[in-house]
């Protein structure tokens, strides 16, 4: 369709067009967020029965995601209690080697 052609159109006609355009953004939006909120969930799956290799891995994505300083810093997060940690400093570092050597 032309400018010419636009300039002729009235009423319902000259809404259509955009109310259409909008809905279709709105409901492909609604998709991607659907099938990211699906594959998030599928992820976390995966994580939770536990995981070798998180580079290798497909899900090594969601990883960096959920341990990432933005994700730490969502409303709802707990802080860390550096201080009262202190005391367990030897186990906490026998995690963190322990997950290195998995990963």
């Amino acid at each position: 369709m032309d400018l010419a052609q636009l300039a002729k159109l009235r009423g319902d006609s000259l809404v259509v067009a955009p109310v259409s355009l909008a809905l279709l953004g709105l409901v492909r939006a609604v998709r991607r967020w659907d099938a990211r909120r699906r594959l998030r969930a599928e992820a976390d799956e995966w994580i939770l029965r536990g995981y070798q290799n998180r580079r290798a891995s497909r899900f090594g994505w969601r990883i960096d995601e959920l341990t990432g300083a933005c994700e730490r810093r969502l409303p709802g997060a707990v802080p860390i209690n550096r201080i009262g940690l202190r005391p367990c400093r030897a186990e906490l570092g026998a995690i963190l080697h322990h997950l290195e050597v998995r990963s």
